[in-house]
């Protein structure tokens, strides 16, 4: 789905521990229907995807869904000292079950 040569590497504003490759092209759904988050499709690792999550309004890096292997499962990794609330949580919860149902109907 992503190639190798349609990633960039970009540097989280939020510290410089996170380096995190951005697909330069969407090739999937949209990701950004919510009102305050953006999802970027960064890479597939091995046979999971992993998708950046960014504030729309500050533009800056709030974490990473990608497969938790001992889970089985996609899950959240909210950088330090970032919040959500209801919504964004509801919709954080929405990508990771479209992921979710996505990896079980490749199975």
């Amino acid at each position: 789905m992503f190639g190798h040569d349609n990633l960039r590497v970009s540097r989280c504003p939020l510290s410089s521990v996170w380096e995190v490759p951005v697909c330069e092209k969407q090739q999937v759904r949209d990701y950004n229907m919510s009102r305050y988050l953006e999802f970027s499709p960064a890479a597939i690792t091995g046979k999971t995807k992993l998708i950046v999550v960014f504030s729309k309004l500050h533009k800056t890096h709030l974490g990473v869904i990608k497969w938790l292997g001992r889970w089985r499962q996609y899950a959240f990794f909210p950088l330090p000292d970032t919040a959500f609330n209801p919504e964004c949580m509801a919709d954080i919860s929405e990508q990771i079950k479209f992921l979710q149902d996505e990896w079980k109907a490749k199975r």
